[in-house]
């Protein structure tokens, strides 16, 4: 016989209670799911920080079947009392729309009729920053003057630059997904392989860091998981650029597809070379970073003949 019990299931066995197991549709019970289905093999820990105050805020036992818009309503007030952005608050919106989504995709377990709508915070369009090509300088030229052992951060930049990896994505590039001229990446954030061509340096750097180790080692093993950001905040003080939030390693991936994009290089090869799932990403990024506009500028300069083009030729109409 089986009873539920505060949102629990419980057996009898003979009268005797012999077993109790939480309902999964508990959002406790969802969250550990999610996150050992996606989120443990997910790319930003971060995310299940967030997840987690969704789950405090509403409780371990609340059904995932009862979060409506009003719920959310309320998580929104709560979140309004936090010293955040808006940009931040809809990441912890996005953590909760990836349960109800897993849910979703799961009707015949959670049985969920409908998705609550979620009003999305309102985010300002920021700057898109990159590295510049004196930036770029300035960077090898300081991990240069530094200790020795600066010198492989150095190279771990280079290839964030030149290849446009996501930090997790080269944190885990292993000795057997590098070949003579590309690299394959499988540990990527929509889960989607992807090959990625090598310039002549960074080859050089991959041939020097899988040189004399086993096939699954991680060609940057030997860092600690915060490494990159601890050395690159040291260096963007050393910079003097401490103060420019938006100068981050993320600004490395952005810089490859602005260099490609000025190239010329067409939007669904950028795409594929940077892993989104969206062109619409590399279209936003073409239509604030590439400079291929300036190129066609001289189109509204003056004639040389003195004549504007409405001077060609006459309107038809009557003549007067």
């Amino acid at each position: 016989m089986r009873l539920s019990l505060n949102n629990t299931l419980t057996y009898l066995k003979g009268g005797e209670l012999v077993g109790m197991r939480h309902n999964p549709k508990e959002l406790g019970q969802v969250f550990k799911q999610v996150k050992s289905l996606q989120w443990d093999n997910g790319k930003d820990d971060v995310v299940v920080g967030r997840a987690k105050y969704i789950v405090e805020y509403f409780g371990e036992d609340f059904f995932i079947n009862d979060i409506d818009e009003g719920a959310i309503d309320g998580l929104m007030v709560d979140l309004n009392k936090k010293n955040i952005s808006n940009a931040t608050k809809n990441r912890y919106l996005s953590a909760l729309s990836t349960m109800i989504t897993f849910c979703q995709r799961r009707y015949s377990i959670y049985k969920l009729e409908r998705r609550p709508f979620i009003n999305w915070y309102k985010e300002p369009k920021h700057e898109l920053r990159y590295v510049t090509e004196a930036e770029e300088q300035q960077i090898i030229k300081i991990l240069n003057s530094w200790e020795l052992h600066y010198r492989d951060d150095r190279d771990f930049y280079i290839l964030l630059l030149d290849t446009g990896m996501r930090l997790n994505e080269l944190r885990t590039l292993r000795v057997k997904d590098c070949f003579k001229g590309y690299i394959t990446l499988y540990d990527t954030k929509n889960n989607q392989p992807r090959g990625v061509p090598l310039t002549s340096r960074s080859q050089e750097i991959v041939n020097r860091f899988t040189e004399n180790k086993n096939p699954n080692e991680c060609l940057f093993q030997h860092f600690a998981f915060w490494r990159p950001d601890t050395t690159f905040r040291k260096l963007r003080k050393a910079m003097g650029l401490e103060g420019d939030k938006r100068f981050t390693l993320h600004s490395f991936r952005r810089t490859l597809a602005c260099r490609l994009l000025n190239k010329e290089v067409p939007h669904k090869v950028v795409q594929q070379w940077l892993g989104h799932s969206d062109v619409r990403m590399v279209e936003r990024y073409a239509t604030v970073l590439s400079t291929t506009l300036s190129k066609f500028v001289n189109v509204l300069e003056k004639s040389t003949n003195g004549l504007e083009p409405t001077d060609m030729q006459k309107p038809l109409g009557k003549n007067h």
